[in-house]
């Protein structure tokens, strides 16, 4: 690949632009994770019996003596299913894709 001052052509690719960019993306990257944690404390403070069993089966898989990994991700089923609720019911992305329908709907008649 040559560089653009080989070549001639025109780039808006510089430090500043650049540097904007690493920042945007981790502070997308960031914004989202911790919106995504927070929520989902909340939907296990409000659901005692998930947050218990999901309580378990860390215990069961990984224990006390370590930290997870994304090995022990095939091996607890429960939370899975549990987080992909989460982000259903969660706003995560305050500003996220439209959305539409295939065929039209009556709604309330």
């Amino acid at each position: 690949m040559k560089r653009v001052e080989e070549t001639g052509e025109q780039s808006t690719i510089n430090r500043a632009n650049l540097i904007q960019a690493i920042k945007d993306l981790f502070i997308a990257g960031t914004e989202t994770t911790s919106t995504t944690i927070q929520c989902t404390i909340l939907y296990l403070l409000h659901h005692q019996n998930i947050q218990a069993r999901c309580y378990k089966e860390i215990q069961d898989v990984v224990g006390s003596g370590r930290l997870p990994s994304m090995a022990d991700r095939s091996n607890v089923p429960y939370i899975q299913p549990v987080l992909n609720e989460v982000l259903r019911i969660a706003n995560i992305v305050v500003t996220g894709p439209p959305h539409t329908v295939d065929e039209h709907v009556i709604f309330h008649g």
